[in-house]
């Protein structure tokens, strides 16, 4: 590898590395957490990503096009690293992540808010995504509990105007921010 290889594929793994760590650090940092992986460690598997395809790599280097497609795949190489050690770390297996989508949690939120206190949902995984509803739901603020609950509880409004339609969708999407562990 020559210099002008080795400068631009830094420059490409630290960005990427840097894109990883913060967003697993700023995640593990909002709870109260020391971040999962370290930011060496996220250089180091960027360059392992790099080097399992460096033929592939080198080429690519040429242009704007070619160097952004590197970085991509590269931050995906340390994204996967940083989500196994996050993983080993916190004590699950990678395969049982679940990620929501907004459309998830407004399916999911009048199932959580219509049970009372301790009742069970049959069928075990839509039971475990209601309870993880129902967790972030009781990590939002108040004024989003609120919202949410006009909204999707039991007596949920039926005529919402503009605004509260648009609020009622930035508190799902807080709500899906806090399930995807984004905050």
């Amino acid at each position: 590898m020559d210099a002008v290889e080795y400068d631009i594929a830094q420059g490409l793994i630290e960005r990427a590395a840097e894109r990883v760590y913060w967003g697993f650090a700023n995640q593990a940092l909002n709870a109260g957490r020391t971040p999962p992986v370290e930011w060496e460690d996220c250089v180091q598997e960027g360059w392992v990503g790099y080097m399992s395809r460096r033929d592939d790599y080198a080429e690519r280097l040429d242009t704007d096009k070619g160097r952004n497609y590197v970085r991509l795949a590269v931050r995906r190489h340390i994204a996967d690293f940083a989500r196994k050690e996050k993983a080993e770390r916190c004590g699950y297996a990678v395969e049982d992540e679940q990620f929501y989508t907004a459309g998830k949690v407004r399916a999911l939120l009048p199932l959580t808010l219509d049970q009372p206190a301790g009742h069970t949902v049959t069928g075990s995984d839509r039971h475990t995504e209601v309870l993880d509803v129902q967790r972030g739901y009781e990590g939002l603020c108040e004024a989003d509990q609120i919202l949410l609950w006009d909204v999707y509880g039991p007596q949920c409004l039926t005529e919402l105007d503009a605004v509260t339609r648009r609020s009622a969708a930035k508190a799902v999407g807080r709500l899906r921010d806090v399930l995807n562990g984004q905050v």
